[in-house]
């Protein structure tokens, strides 16, 4: 994975990072496209861009380019090719996915619940990025804070949903209790790789959206938690 290194001079409720001419991070709690993009302003200058890109986000398993003719259209994962654009995933315990090539020419944000990894979101991003001329070897890829399996009891019915080859690929497995579990984040890690991308270039974050009681989480607080805001866009 291409080396990424942390802004030290974002404010400490947004976190930034850098991978070359790409950026990208999440703010620690939840907030508005509108505030994220001030606040970035403040902190990084003139170069955050203009534009702002968000999706209806229904657990689809849909991807489609980050232009004005897709903005706030239902899919849940979009793709940048060009500089200029804020692109913008919401999340509450489900997986941010970050991607960018080695060229640093494409670069997106895939929103990555149980419904989309078993949809196939995965390997659609993978298809279309393939077609555009990214290969999955050349992919480097972040995921960013999201509920840890631990914390993630599913029903009995769930594992059933998913298409082989297992239930342990997929990411579940059993508690103590005997329920299952899933850890949605080692089931896209395992999806990358079956497709190509090298485990080297996959990295995620240690942080638990559950277990951090600053980031809004579905499990621990219900429907009206809020939404952490992902983010990535490329510097010109």
């Amino acid at each position: 994975m291409q080396n990424s290194t942390a802004s030290t001079d974002a404010p400490p409720e947004i976190q930034v990072f850098r991978a070359g001419k790409v950026v990208y991070g999440h703010t620690e709690g939840a907030g508005t496209p509108e505030g994220l993009a001030r606040e970035l302003s403040r902190c990084l200058g003139p170069g955050i861009p203009g534009e702002l890109f968000w999706l209806t986000q229904e657990h689809t398993a849909k991807v489609v380019p980050a232009t004005k003719r897709f903005r706030e259209s239902v899919a849940d994962g979009f793709i940048l090719n060009v500089s200029g654009t804020l692109g913008i995933i919401r999340t509450a315990d489900c997986t941010p996915l970050f991607f960018w090539s080695d060229s640093q020419e494409t670069a997106g944000l895939v929103h990555v619940g149980w419904r989309g990894l078993a949809g196939g979101i995965v390997t659609n991003l993978l298809d279309v990025l393939e077609r555009q001329g990214t290969p999955a070897a050349g992919l480097n890829v972040w995921l960013g804070p999201a509920i840890e399996g631990g914390c993630y009891p599913v029903g009995s019915d769930l594992p059933g949903m998913f298409p082989g080859p297992s239930k342990k690929f997929w990411g579940f497995s059993r508690n103590s209790a005997g329920q299952w579990t899933l850890d949605v984040r080692s089931g896209i890690m395992h999806a990358l790789q079956k497709a190509g991308v090298p485990a080297r270039r996959i990295s995620r974050s240690p942080v638990c959206t559950f277990c951090e009681s600053q980031m809004p989480s579905y499990r621990r607080q219900g429907s009206g938690c809020g939404r952490l805001l992902n983010f990535i866009f490329m510097e010109s």
